[in-house]
């Protein structure tokens, strides 16, 4: 699908202050190379206060610089969503793997947001994210209002998220949790990415095994999360040796695995695993809680 290009808007922060237009964008936005940067540059497609700027040219604190993408062909995506739950207040979509919530790594209008906007009108958006591998409930709202009320119910922790996953091993004991700080941890090909680091956010993630098939040496596990880190339950099931099954991107420790020479490196956006949001819980403003299940795919169970 050919979308209809894009303008890309930052604010420059303090610390770049003083770079070369090259270095700030080769340096923020690390997916394209130092090179394709000076030739989007030098072909007009970067501005500041409308005026075209050059790769050598010197950007200020709090500049607002744009960068206007021409239209690209996006990505194939699964793209069939369908509402499990609808009110005056909130939608909660059923997320296939694969489809991006929000706009990024080169999806603009194959994304969630995007169908979720054609679909009931521009003010809705989600109160939460899913990875792009991941797939199950989704929660949207559909004013700025009812944003506010469920964001805040997200910061104070009163939302229930349960997941099912497929992961590596049998091992594991019945039931544990796993408390490892995440935060930014060093990624060469990336520059950084999430992981368990010990200067990072708080983070508890609850496990459960529901199934451990010996064959395959992989285990069905039921997981609670009390707080929303990038990646938490990635990175805390690798953490205690137990990676998602197919997980391209996390190995055992909580940190990224790194690539084989020649071999190309996995973004965090990366498929090939099964996690699942299979049940959401929301507070209600009547005081009563939403409780919505998304059925799991082929190979979860409930």
């Amino acid at each position: 699908m050919r979308n209809g290009g894009y303008t890309f808007r930052d604010r420059v922060p303090g610390r770049s202050d003083g770079m070369t237009v090259l270095d700030f964008y080769a340096g923020t936005y690390l997916r394209a190379d130092r090179e394709e940067w000076r030739r989007r540059i030098e072909a007009g497609l970067v501005a500041r206060a409308g005026r075209i700027l050059s790769a050598g040219d010197l950007v200020a604190a709090c500049d607002s610089l744009e960068y206007s993408r021409p239209p690209w062909d996006e990505p194939d995506v699964p793209l069939d969503a369908p509402v499990l739950y609808e009110d005056a207040d909130c939608l909660v979509f059923h997320k296939p793997a694969g489809l991006p919530v929000l706009p990024g790594a080169g999806c603009q209008d194959n994304t969630l947001l995007r169908l979720a906007q054609r679909r009931f009108g521009t003010d809705v958006r989600p109160v939460h994210r899913l990875d792009t591998g991941t797939s199950g409930a989704v929660a949207f709202a559909r004013s700025t209002d009812a944003a506010r009320l469920l964001c805040r119910a997200f910061a104070a922790r009163r939302v229930e998220k349960t997941y099912l996953a497929r992961v590596e091993g049998i091992s594991l004991p019945d039931r544990f949790t796993v408390e490892e700080p995440i935060g930014r941890v060093p990624y060469p090909p990336l520059g950084y990415v999430s992981g368990v680091t010990p200067d990072g956010k708080p983070a508890s993630t609850r496990v459960d095994v529901l199934l451990r098939e010996v064959v395959r040496d992989e285990s069905i596990v039921r997981v609670a999360i009390a707080t929303g880190r990038n990646q938490q339950i990635r990175i805390h099931l690798a953490w205690a040796g137990h990676p998602l099954a197919g997980d391209p991107l996390y190995g055992p420790g909580g940190h990224p695995r790194l690539p084989a020479p020649g071999e190309a490196p996995a973004k965090p956006g990366d498929c090939g695993y099964q996690l699942h949001a299979w049940k959401l819980v929301l507070p209600r403003r009547d005081g009563e809680r939403l409780v919505v299940i998304a059925p799991p795919p082929d190979g979860l169970i409930a």
